[in-house]
């Protein structure tokens, strides 16, 4: 089974103010399909967590091209791609109910230790017959750049509800922390693509400072740091468009 397909009915807690999937919303769906395949893969949570083992996102793309509304039902299809060093690259290709393609997405993930948390040869740990060599998006996930000077436009503190299966952030609660504190007027944009680095954890009751930096016209990329801005955890870059 080299690629996965599962459907996803949209309801109207997964939509934004114009009824369309919500980013956030569609990274769930991204997350949880992941986790589908790679459990039907022999290298899910439960399989890897008897040897002390556990995956985690290390680089997220996705690009919308035509939002899917509340009500409807999209095809999400998913596949491991390769590797790249010690990362396993897995892709994802979202179409409606009329099979247009509707959004994209690549990721990039690490197997770490639950103790030392040292990052594992992923290659050992991933059955190679299962690699699918086709790609959603082309273009090899880069490192975003850093942001320059630390004006911290908001704090946020991780609350129970945004803590995971291993006791950290999930990685969606960043994607929505970032875009909930744009600093722009929220309902004027319109968001066409997010891309996402994961540099180190933060844990339950931390406190987070978030930093942004207008790259051009339509990029802004959000810094998220420990609350004294001496740690990054997320680098977040959204790219979106304004209504007159």
């Amino acid at each position: 089974m080299k690629s996965f397909t599962e459907t996803y009915s949209i309801h109207s807690y997964e939509v934004d103010t114009s009824r369309k999937l919500s980013f956030p919303s569609l990274a769930n769906f991204l997350q949880e399909s992941a986790s589908n395949h790679a459990h039907a893969l022999h290298c899910g949570y439960n399989q890897l967590k008897e040897n002390n083992k556990f995956w985690v996102l290390s680089r997220l793309l996705i690009r919308m091209k035509n939002a899917p509304q509340w009500g409807e039902t999209i095809s999400l299809r998913t596949w491991p791609k390769g590797f790249d060093g010690l990362l396993a690259l897995r892709d994802f290709s979202i179409c409606n109910e009329a099979q247009q393609e509707v959004a994209t997405a690549s990721s990039a993930w690490l197997i770490i230790d639950g103790t030392s948390r040292r990052i594992q040869k992923v290659q050992e740990l991933f059955p190679l017959d299962a690699i699918l060599e086709e790609h959603a998006i082309a273009e090899p996930l880069k490192k975003l750049p850093a942001i320059e000077g630390k004006e911290i436009t908001a704090k946020v503190q991780a609350v129970y509800s945004n803590i995971d299966m291993l006791n950290h952030v999930n990685n969606v609660s960043y994607l929505r922390w970032a875009i909930d504190h744009l600093p722009v007027d929220k309902m004027k944009m319109h968001i066409n693509e997010v891309e996402l680095n994961f540099i180190s954890e933060a844990a339950f009751d931390s406190v987070c400072s978030l930093v942004y930096q207008k790259m051009d016209e339509h990029n802004y990329v959000c810094a998220i740091f420990n609350e004294d801005c001496t740690q990054e955890h997320v680098r977040c870059r959204v790219q979106l468009t304004m209504e007159n």
